[in-house]
């Protein structure tokens, strides 16, 4: 599985498995589906710690709805993976489709990170 990530220092706790942003240097959780999204944490992190971020490539990202396969991905308020909408930064592509959350247990699925990260028209 081919995969590029780096480095950063978490600005706020980190999840692993959810969509980053990068502010003021630091990364942390993707807040609106028109975020610019950088990658996902590899690992979960407490503020001001190191942690890996997957820029490029297939990853599992910590989805909070069922999703298509072969969709678009964007994130969500939380830094989860939804189907991408008109208007979404688009992450990548689904390549499961994972099932929705239950009891607050949320699915990973696999996504296929684009390096480009565009407005889905």
């Amino acid at each position: 599985m081919f995969q590029h990530s780096k480095t950063f220092t978490a600005g706020a706790a980190v999840v692993k498995g959810r969509f980053v942003k990068l502010s003021s240097g630091n990364v942390i959780h993707c807040t609106a589906d028109t975020d610019a999204i950088l990658g996902v944490a590899k690992d979960s992190a407490p503020s001001g710690a190191l942690v890996d971020i997957a820029l490029v490539g297939a990853v599992d990202v910590e989805a909070s709805a069922a999703l298509t396969v072969g969709g678009p991905v964007a994130t969500d308020t939380n830094g989860r993976a939804k189907d991408a909408e008109t208007g979404d930064i688009v992450a990548g592509i689904a390549t499961e489709a994972g099932v929705a959350a239950s009891g607050g247990a949320y699915s990973y699925v696999e996504v296929i990170l684009d390096i480009h990260k565009l407005a889905l028209a």
